[in-house]
C-alpha cells in the first residue's frame, strides 16, 4: 500500500522494507502451498486452472488485511478519522427524504 502514489507522502515505504515484506510474503505463500497445503493446491489447480493460485494470493492478501484492521492500535488509529468526518453532511448526502 505505501508504493501507491497516494500513499507515499504519509507511508514512507523504503526499498528495503519492501524487499522485506515481499521476502515475508513470498515465503509464507510458498510455505502455504507446498509445505502446509500440497495435495489442495495441486487439486485446485486441477479443478479450476492456475487461476486458483491467484485466488489462493488475494485470499491471502485480504486476511493480512483483515488482521491489520483488528490490530487494538490500527483501530485506535481508525478512531481518529472520526474526529474529522462530518456525520451531518454525510447523513444529507444520503437520506431518502
Amino acid at each position: 500500500m505505501g508504493a501507491h502514489p497516494e500513499m507515499r507522502s504519509i507511508a514512507v515505504l523504503t526499498p528495503s522494507a519492501a524487499d522485506d515484506a515481499s521476502r515475508s510474503a513470498g515465503q509464507l505463500f510458498t510455505r502455504l502451498l507446498v509445505d502446509a497445503c500440497p495435495k489442495q493446491a495441486k487439486e485446485a489447480v486441477q479443478a479450476v486452472g492456475p487461476v486458483a493460485i491467484q485466488s489462493a494470493f488475494s485470499v491471502l492478501g485480504q486476511l493480512a488485511m483483515q488482521e491489520l484492521m483488528t490490530d487494538k492500535d490500527v483501530a485506535a488509529g481508525m478512531g481518529l478519522l472520526e474526529k474529522y468526518v462530518d456525520n451531518v453532511r454525510i447523513q444529507a448526502a444520503i437520506s431518502t427524504k
